[in-house]
């Protein structure tokens, strides 16, 4: 039963590492899911649209300065 069945050690082992990995990825999506619906209930509020316009497009009310604030992202290799 140890090493000839198909209920052995090795595969048992192999089944809790997968049910293990399962779990994790539907704690993930679930969380992913908490956050998209939190999201979509925001998208509700105009002042989180209007926020999130200005953020993503950079759109401005008028009056308003916008300053964009670019990062290089060259890395440099070391020999």
């Amino acid at each position: 039963m140890l090493f000839f069945d198909q209920n052995d050690w090795f595969t048992q082992r192999q089944r809790v590492n997968e049910l293990s990995e399962v779990e994790s990825k539907i704690d993930h999506l679930r969380k992913e899911s908490e956050r998209m619906n939190a999201e979509l209930e925001a998208l509700s509020r105009p002042e989180y649209i209007e926020r999130y316009a200005r953020e993503r497009y950079h759109e401005k009310k008028d009056g308003e300065d916008i300053y964009i604030i670019v990062t290089d992202t060259l890395v440099r290799e070391e020999d």
